[in-house]
């Protein structure tokens, strides 16, 4: 859209780039999440990121794997299908050299062998989120999607989980405890105990262990 003096970016919740040489300066001071397509080493330098990518060469088609560390959403098996089958995108040949706290998504696979070298990575910069695309032909996958299933369910799942990340304030209260205060001798106590991922969807795959002192310090 075109600027105008009306025209304030904090209005919006998220901004998507595509094709943008130069990220501009509004953006840049900024606190709106972004996505960014087709992220190359200039737009890491303009954010004053820790990730550096060296270009050895033209561009190259890759197909992904998600990340098995990530788990700030969660991926359906319907997802998780289209990543493993999808065609390759293209991205850049070249090699990457990271620091910091930074999430990475997807990751690039070549043949059998699956790379580190990323296709969607984010990082924190105080409390703004910015995703980082690096790969591109994203519309094969949607024509490949709707070709097998007759939809785009799948696809959308992966832009639409990713944007509510973005969007979403960092909450230290992911683990939640709901209990009565005061209870009757004899009667039962429930404490029921609610996990989040970062996506706040509810995460049932940790172990939890709960400890009880009595004024005297024993353990139950």
């Amino acid at each position: 859209r075109s600027i105008d003096d009306d025209f304030n970016v904090e209005n919006y919740q998220l901004v998507v780039l595509s094709g943008v040489e130069k990220t501009p300066q509004y953006l840049m001071s900024s606190t709106v999440p972004l996505i960014i397509f087709n992220a190359s080493q200039s737009t890491y330098v303009d954010f004053k990121s820790s990730i550096r990518f060296t270009a050895k060469g033209g561009i190259e088609e890759v197909s992904s794997y998600k990340n098995p560390n990530f788990s700030s959403f969660s991926f359906s098996p319907e997802l998780l299908r289209l990543i493993a089958d999808a065609p390759p995108l293209g991205t850049l040949f070249g090699s990457y050299d990271f620091q910091g706290n930074i999430k990475y998504v997807l990751n690039q696979k070549i043949g059998v062998l699956e790379s580190k070298n990323p296709i969607i990575m984010i990082q924190n910069f105080d409390s703004r989120k910015v995703c980082f695309v690096s790969a591109e032909g994203w519309w094969r996958w949607k024509l490949y999607d709707y070709s097998f299933n007759n939809n785009n369910l799948a696809f959308n799942e992966l832009f639409f989980k990713l944007s509510q990340y973005l969007i979403l304030q960092e909450d230290k209260s992911l683990f939640r405890l709901e209990y009565e205060k005061e209870h009757e001798e004899n009667n039962e106590v429930f404490i029921h105990a609610t996990l989040y991922n970062e996506s706040y969807e509810l995460a049932n795959n940790k172990v939890i262990d709960l400890q009880l002192v009595d004024e005297n310090a024993r353990e139950y």
